[in-house]
């Protein structure tokens, strides 16, 4: 077994004086309120980060809040907007690269609500260029008999924002969805009849230079009982703004899952990110590694990166251009030298003709099964990077399954490194296969018992529209929530003490079940 060498970035504190800051790179976790807090997306704008995610909310049953935190870049949090609309259990802005800087110098995110324990709605926030909450609407798809919708990215274009992600069905049939939105967040319309075989989910959404949409998605083209040894490719779907089908193309790489982003390079062609399932049809169920392609207009691959540890759930989660060609991307990769020790924020900076410049790991601290997470990268203008995401450490050694969650900002050099010279672990080797690796649970719930909040994380990739369902000792069902790949929060502190069952699945595949302790 190789081992890693660990170089732990030490978290400074700052002390500031004015909002006009000196450039400083730093590593710090915070919360929103001193609950669980996970980061999904950042925007940097006119020398702040703007950072959404989520955390609960203990004022109603069962909800969670979305939030938008402004930090200045020294990594010091200055104000933040909390969402309550009343009536729905909300989650806005959060997942992937959901948030975007719109025309007009605001926020725009997308997320979902429920205001019922099984009906789930998008939902759409805008926010004003200091931050505050502009309007935030709730829209249910005038689509017969549909179950959820999950909506992943969103795009503006001419004043309008289109939005994608996936749609699950009343006969459990999952599809792309494509919904656009005026420039005050009303419904325009759905798209979802597009030719993809079976079930399929979008991710990803760019301008081309004609003007129509590229949509970053997949499809499983098999009818494989066992979804994780099916056949899923990546998708690259064409449509004009009315959201009519112009080109499609799916690879016949059924291990290549890089439909997490897509974007449209100077030179023409096409970046994605996402995922290689390195042991896909050989019984290993998910293990993935990161990967990034270039591709030509006609989809050919012009070079491919597959980078990490390939025996667990690694991938990388999006990605920026900067203006000389080059690629920042940011993710994570599993630390295994021998037991397991968790996840490890990646970044990594590719030139144009895909040549790996650099690719460091970073920890906050050295905790044993800690995790690390980087969903989001962002650019500064003097070059330097930042990246959002969340760490989860254990509380107590002697019960690894009670821990804690906070969310995480970065900022390093163009070189990836600190001011100090701290470069995280700069000597990254690829772990040989560890039966530890084979062992962990695809499936996480902690801390468990719990007071009622929980942090579920996943070591697959999710079938499409994959819900936790819980349900008391009777049978009655108390919230169906949408559950995403790598974190999610779910929020019980409403109940009373005592054993409630989750089952975890998309209707036609179920992923897991089990039991939830509440124990105040």
């Amino acid at each position: 077994m190789k081992l890693m060498k660990r170089l732990i970035i030490i978290v400074t504190l700052f002390e500031l004086y004015s909002v006009n800051v000196p450039a400083q790179t730093f590593s710090t976790h915070f919360s929103i309120d001193s609950l669980p807090t996970l980061a999904f997306a950042l925007e940097e704008k006119n020398n702040f980060i703007y950072v959404a995610g989520v955390t609960t909310d203990l004022n109603i049953n069962g909800s969670l809040i979305s939030f938008l935190a402004k930090f200045n870049t020294a990594g010091q949090m200055l104000s933040k907007a909390i969402i309550h609309p009343l009536g729905y259990l909300h989650y806005v802005a959060t997942r992937e690269n959901a948030m975007i800087t719109t025309i007009d110098g605001g926020f725009a995110g997308v997320g979902y609500a429920s205001d019922t324990s099984s009906k789930i709605f998008l939902s759409f926030t805008k926010f004003d260029t200091n931050g505050n909450l502009e309007f935030y609407k709730v829209i249910e798809p005038p689509v017969s008999g549909y179950k959820t919708i999950f909506p992943y990215r969103v795009l503006q274009y001419n004043g309008s924002y289109y939005i994608v992600g996936e749609m699950a069905l009343a006969n459990n049939h999952v599809k792309l969805f494509l919904v656009k939105l005026d420039g005050a967040g009303n419904f325009k319309y759905i798209k979802l009849n597009y030719f993809i075989p079976l079930e399929s989910g979008a991710r990803g959404i760019s301008m081309l230079t004609n003007g129509n949409l590229l949509i970053s998605s997949y499809s499983r083209s098999d009818a494989n009982v066992n979804y994780w040894q099916s056949k899923q490719n990546t998708c690259f779907l064409e449509v004009d703004t009315n959201g009519t089908q112009k080109k499609l193309f799916c690879t016949t790489d059924s291990n290549t899952r890089v439909e997490y982003n897509v974007r449209t390079t100077s030179d023409g062609n096409y970046l994605s990110c996402g995922g290689y399932y390195a042991y896909r049809m050989q019984g290993y169920r998910d293990p993935f590694q990161q990967e990034i392609i270039k591709w030509d207009t006609a989809f050919n691959k012009v070079w491919d990166r597959k980078i990490g540890n390939p025996y667990i759930y690694n991938s990388f989660n999006d990605f920026e251009i900067t203006t000389n060609g080059e690629i920042v991307v940011c993710g994570q990769y599993v630390s295994d030298t021998g037991i397991y020790l968790g996840f490890n924020g990646t970044l990594c900076k590719i030139d144009n003709s895909g040549n790996v410049l650099w690719y460091k790991a970073y920890q906050i601290t050295p905790v044993p099964a800690s995790e690390h997470y980087l969903y989001d990268v962002d650019l500064l203008p003097n070059g330097d990077i930042v990246a959002a995401g969340y760490w989860q450490y254990n509380s107590s050694l002697n019960n690894p399954f009670e821990a804690a969650q906070l969310g995480w900002l970065i900022r390093v050099n163009a070189d990836g490194c600190m001011d100090d010279g701290y470069c995280g672990l700069t000597d990254i080797e690829e772990a040989e296969h560890s039966n530890s690796m084979k062992d962990v649970k695809p499936i996480q719930i902690s801390p468990n018992p719990s007071s009622g909040i929980f942090v579920i994380n996943t070591f697959i990739d999710l079938p499409a529209a994959t819900t936790i369902s819980v349900h008391d000792l009777s049978g009655k069902l108390i919230i169906n929530q949408p559950l995403y790949a790598k974190a999610n929060l779910l929020n019980l502190n409403h109940l009373p003490n005592g054993i409630y069952l989750y089952n975890i699945g998309n209707g036609i595949i179920n992923v897991d079940a089990g039991k939830l302790i509440i124990q105040k």
